[in-house]
């Protein structure tokens, strides 16, 4: 992004400057033992060495420009990473009868690091908008009439119409159906397909820290930094058969988040973890008798430079993903056990840093930016000659999603400075997000409970008994005829069911959620 940074000195440029690494193929040839007989194989390494990203700005301050002079900060994004492939290719194709794919493709990844500013995260957003309107369509231009839009063939309300969700009850049992009995191939995979590509790549970590500002002024960018993400342990499998189906999976071991904010008071600076059950499973009776010790430890631990041990065994975060050719994709992601401790005013700091890239406008200018879009899809539908769908409107057709999150937990803390302070513990035994026809959610066993951090098993009451909330929705949209002066109606039937509430408050368990509350708005 150039601009005049002085008369006589010409353009000063911000710049991105992307490393790709330096590239080394080799291949040789070998054999492999298949169906008692010797295949010809083609072994590839590939490699790249040192990739990176780096921001080069230049900073317009008052202390240089007195001078006549600029100074340019230099800061990596993206630190040195290495990538390493190996290829087995049969160079006959495939051996019948043997379940050895066409093309076997693992990769590794070294431990990748990225340090973000508020002012890089912006000039990355910008980027990114830039190239998608060169290469992707014009947001201006106007909008093209669905041809199935009048297709008596298409009938929407009977993918829409499941019996299956008239009721809460039988909404549950298909959403914990959902996804099971999704696929029912009409051939058996073993008769005439095979594997085509097989791919494996793994990562064993990926950490993302968070900095407030440019830290132009800073004498280290470090003083600005406020939260570390970490992804560890981190694979994904990928394979495709002759007959176009292909599946991948995406797991990740654990993951956390910490609060690296320098002087900070915050005594819980690990915001988002796993808990101990779900890495560690099922524990003894004796470990029970810690569980409130060992809940606190692990809410202030600290970053580390270091990729933390996890159970690949048990991975905290799954996601499978199934395609076949002209039908839905199916994707089912389960999530186990996460933790997030909720530290007001470094989620403040966040939300502020994730909304920095929205400009703040007026009401008047949102109001007449909606005016203007409506009066180009009207002139849009009428140059069509036809109507087109409400814009509300979402077509379901294409993907089928199950999103389950088990056991979370959810921790408000009255003083972050205090290590036995109190806190209103939300927790959750199941939260289903699915969509099949129709979207439907499901959120098991709430429960609320007010206790003290560092005794929290002794200390624990319950506020509200458990109760559980299911809601569904379904949107339908009957096309009309701008000709004919019959308008375009969308409907959205939403219903929601909520278990028995039972709510048990003291007088100080309300002194402290009030006291909680104010503190949130004074923030």
């Amino acid at each position: 992004m150039p601009y005049a940074a002085d008369g006589t000195k010409g353009l000063a440029v911000d710049m991105l400057v992307a490393q790709p690494g330096e590239l080394s193929i080799s291949n040789e040839f070998t054999t492999v033992r298949e169906v008692d007989k010797d295949w010809d194989v083609n072994h590839i390494s590939l490699a790249l060495r040192r990739i990176g990203i780096t921001s080069m700005f230049t900073v317009d301050s008052a202390e240089y420009a007195q001078f006549g002079q600029t100074k340019q900060q230099v800061l990596q994004i993206l630190e040195d990473v290495d990538f390493s492939m190996d290829m087995h290719v049969l160079i006959d194709g495939h051996i019948q009868g043997c379940m050895r794919p066409v093309t076997e493709l693992i990769g590794t990844l070294s431990p990748v690091k990225m340090r973000l500013t508020e002012f890089q995260y912006k000039v990355i957003y910008d980027l990114l908008g830039v190239i998608g309107r060169v290469f992707g369509n014009d947001p201006n231009a106007p909008a093209v009439a669905d041809p199935l839009i009048n297709d008596k063939v298409l009938d929407l309300s009977i993918l829409r119409d499941n019996p299956a969700t008239n009721n809460a009850e039988n909404a549950q049992k298909a959403l914990e159906n959902l996804g099971q009995a999704a696929r029912i191939p009409e051939v058996d995979d073993t008769l005439g397909s095979y594997a085509t590509v097989d791919l494996y790549v793994t990562l064993s970590t990926i950490q993302l820290e968070l900095f407030q500002g440019s830290g132009f002024h800073l004498d280290s960018i470090q003083r600005a930094s406020f939260t570390r993400a970490d992804i560890n342990g981190l694979s994904v499998k990928y394979r495709s058969k002759e007959n176009g189906d292909s599946k991948a999976e995406f797991a990740i071991n654990a993951v956390r988040a910490y609060d690296t904010r320098p002087g900070t008071q915050n005594q819980f600076t690990q915001l988002i973890s796993p808990t101990i059950e779900s890495r560690h499973g099922q524990k003894a009776v004796s470990e029970e008798e810690e569980e409130g010790a060992h809940v606190a430890s692990s809410m202030h631990a600290m970053a580390r430079d270091g990729p933390t041990d996890e159970d690949s065994s048990n991975p905290q975060l799954i996601c499978h993903i199934d395609m076949r050719p002209n039908q839905d994709m199916v994707l089912l992601l389960t999530l186990d056990s996460p933790r997030v401790v909720l530290v007001l005013d470094h989620v403040f700091i966040l939300v502020a840093f994730v909304m920095s890239v929205f400009p703040q406008q007026a009401p008047e200018r949102q109001q007449q930016q909606k005016q203007q879009q409506q009066q180009a899809q009207q002139q849009a539908q009428k140059a069509a000659g036809g109507a087109l769908p409400s814009s509300d409107f979402e077509s379901t057709g294409g993907l089928i999603y199950k999103v389950d999150v088990l056991h979370p937990e959810f921790i408000l803390l009255a003083d972050p400075t205090s290590r036995s302070t109190e806190a209103l513990v939300l927790s959750i035994s199941q939260i289903i997000v699915a969509q099949e026809g129709m979207f439907c959610t499901t959120i098991d066993e709430i429960g609320v409970s007010l206790c003290s951090i560092d005794r929290r098993k002794e200390s624990a009451r319950s506020v509200m008994d458990p109760f559980t909330v299911i809601t569904t929705m379904d949107q339908r949209v009957t096309p009309g005829d701008i000709v004919m002066g019959v308008p375009t109606y969308s409907a959205t039937d939403i219903s929601v069911d909520v278990g028995s509430l039972l709510l048990r408050v003291g007088i100080n368990d309300a002194i402290l959620m009030l006291d909680i509350f104010n503190h949130a708005m004074e923030l």
